[in-house]
């Protein structure tokens, strides 16, 4: 029996390119953010941290990508924005517990996936968070309310922004976060729904994950416009306009949990509500693949 021994060489220049095309999949880095004991002047190391999630994104400390030129046309092109910056794409920011206040994330587009995550046993309290314009973040683990906000306002309290002057967003995830407008609405009146209650997730864009989070006591849940995107095992309880919305084209929305509708004023309220475009009409015939919807519904007024 003849055997054939197939052998592979490399050159050291490519073997350098390839490393090269490795290291930043293999040598991604921790940084910490603690609004309590943090210090601007900190490193983002676990003994130095920083104090506030915007004073790092305000004083460039991201490197990331962002449009060449504005208003954005389709025609524009990336370019490194902040190069040197000590976080980069694969890299994670690890969050103490404290208030953050609301973060506006607008025109970066990181190369790989940056993460924001709660350290473990931590709740990181955020008034709300704005990612307009951008590519390649994960939020994980993170509490939103306006309530947390120094002026409680009733608005979205995640939104994934795609803005005709910045720019598309995509390839953004949301898991295991906590959103409501207040702790407790057990007191509501009609009038309080109608004045105070926030939004929870408003997603554009493409290729958008919102998992594993629950979004309680608001006016709308979770309305996802973006394509190519998943819904999927989130719980949303005590709303009073729509527990999910799903006009975007080809999004899953899989075993999610929508329950209890508070019937306050002449909205239609819907458990899940779906609708497509076309020539800026609503058009019947959607091109959605929507599966496996569960939801539980009971009403009060």
């Amino acid at each position: 029996m003849q055997h054939i021994v197939h052998r592979i060489s490399i050159t050291t220049a490519a073997l350098f390119l390839l490393l090269q095309t490795a290291v930043p999949l293999l040598y991604s880095a921790d940084f910490y953010i603690d609004p309590v004991s943090g210090s601007p002047d900190g490193d983002g190391s676990l003994a130095q941290p920083w104090k506030s999630l915007q004073e790092v994104i305000d004083s460039n400390r991201v490197e990331s990508m962002k449009w060449s030129s504005l208003p954005y046309d389709g025609s524009n092109q990336l370019v490194v924005r902040n190069e040197g910056a000590p976080i980069k794409g694969g890299d994670t920011i690890w969050l103490f517990d404290g208030n953050y206040e609301s973060v506006n994330i607008t025109g970066y587009y990181n190369t790989q996936t940056i993460t924001l995550a709660a350290m473990d046993g931590a709740t990181p309290r955020f008034g709300s968070i704005l990612i307009r314009a951008g590519a390649n973040w994960h939020l994980r683990g993170l509490s939103v309310s306006p309530s947390y906000a120094t002026v409680y306002e009733p608005i979205t309290m995640i939104n994934l922004d795609s803005h005709g002057y910045h720019g598309p967003i995509r390839d953004i995830t949301i898991e295991e976060c906590s959103l409501q407008s207040v702790p407790d609405v057990s007191g509501w009146s009609l009038e309080d729904w109608n004045q105070l209650a926030a939004s929870g997730i408003a997603a554009d864009g493409t290729n958008i994950i919102i998992r594993n989070n629950r979004v309680r006591n608001v006016n709308f849940g979770i309305s996802v416009t973006a394509s190519h995107s998943l819904v999927q095992s989130n719980v949303i309880e005590n709303f009073s306009g729509d527990g999910l919305r799903g006009p975007g084209n080809y999004t899953t929305f899989d075993s999610n949990t929508v329950k209890n509708c508070y019937d306050v004023n002449a909205n239609h309220d819907d458990g899940f509500q779906s609708w497509s475009y076309k020539d800026g009409q609503v058009f019947s015939d959607a091109k959605k693949i929507v599966t496996r919807i569960y939801y539980r519904f009971s009403a009060h007024s």
